[in-house]
């Protein structure tokens, strides 16, 4: 079974960076500012958190080493019949896909497909360079609505009464899609195990944010990755590395990257370090990977399988389990371009 999760906005939400909000563990005037584009980890825990709950599914047993974790998260996705999760895309009411685009600054832009692609093409043809595709598409792009919330620390609250910590203010920034449903596509085993999801509120992020979730037969994502060998894509979904890769800056401007058998070009885009979250069932951070960000817009070539793994696909045979498990919850996902 195939099939896509529209989660549909009902507040805006938050998507929070590394960092504690706590004035307690910052001190004053601490600042929490949810990032543009929502992590497929936060996205694939809800999924299988809301899954499992509904099933009367309890955790395994926490993990006290990374390769347990690793062991046991594979096998969590056996039990719930979940093959692959791709995505994440904006959905909106038109019925267009909107993707996200790392620019000059660190916020997270989105655009149209159609747009990137139409430039990209006038790149390869020789009609215009790297930076006037990074110019381009800058002029295309639109960010979310921030929306800011001020507040206080609590010292107790009891009875309807809240006792505050003078001094301690904090800010919230959420965001808010523009009434664009944030949309990932999931393979199952199973041809009921998702129904759970359909028409259901359910948290997605932080501060006990809600949004609903449904369920639709559209893939556009599936149906562009199942044929996919070789050609020019943008970033869903950070594309986490085990080792430090090879990098060259070439006269063009473009990101020649070698990572194992891999080989790639960054047309725009950056190399960075990404945290992979907090294991909640450990109570412990999960390791910080180098990885091509989300965003980021590459040619690729020589690739295999890329519906169940995304760009890991592109390491034909020499997978870890670390690396099939990063690829089957979503991360390495893409959108072809076509070109």
């Amino acid at each position: 079974m195939k099939t896509r999760i529209l989660f549909e906005e009902l507040e805006p939400l938050m998507f929070r960076g590394p960092g504690e909000l706590d004035p307690s563990a910052r001190g004053v005037a601490t600042l929490a500012q949810s990032t543009g584009w929502p992590s497929i980890s936060t996205i694939t825990g809800t999924i299988v958190s809301e899954v499992m709950s509904m099933r009367g599914l309890h955790p395994p047993n926490a993990a006290s080493e990374w390769e347990k974790f690793v062991d046991n998260y594979m096998n969590l996705l056996e039990r719930l019949a979940i093959e692959w999760i791709r995505g994440p895309y904006l959905w909106d009411e038109s019925q267009y896909v909107r993707v996200p685009i790392l620019l000059g600054s660190k916020a997270l832009h989105y655009t149209f497909p159609q747009i990137i692609a139409k430039i990209i093409t006038e790149f390869i043809n020789k009609e215009i360079n790297v930076w006037e595709v990074i110019k381009r598409i800058t002029e295309y792009s639109g960010l979310p609505i921030s929306i800011q919330k001020i507040g206080t620390a609590l010292t107790s609250r009891d009875k309807g009464i809240k006792n505050v910590r003078e001094g301690y203010l904090y800010t919230e920034t959420f965001v808010s899609l523009k009434r664009n449903a944030i949309a990932v596509e999931v393979g199952s085993s199973s041809d009921d195990i998702l129904k759970d999801l359909n028409n259901k509120p359910v948290k997605l992020g932080g501060e006990n944010r809600f949004v609903e979730s449904k369920l639709d037969g559209e893939l556009p994502l599936a149906s562009s990755l199942e044929k996919f060998n070789e050609g020019y894509v943008v970033l869903l979904s950070p594309f986490l590395m085990l080792e430090t890769p090879k990098a060259v800056v070439n006269n063009d401007g473009i990101i020649e990257l070698r990572y194992r058998d891999m080989q790639a070009e960054i047309i725009m885009g950056r190399i960075d370090i990404k945290g992979l979250g907090f294991a909640v069932n450990e109570t412990k951070r999960k390791p910080i990977l180098p990885a091509i960000l989300e965003g980021s817009i590459l040619k690729v070539k020589n690739c295999s399988d890329t519906l169940r793994l995304g760009l890991y696909g592109c390491l034909h045979n020499n997978l870890t389990q670390e690396e099939s498990l990063f690829g089957r919850i979503g991360f390495g996902s893409f959108y072809v371009l076509g070109v």
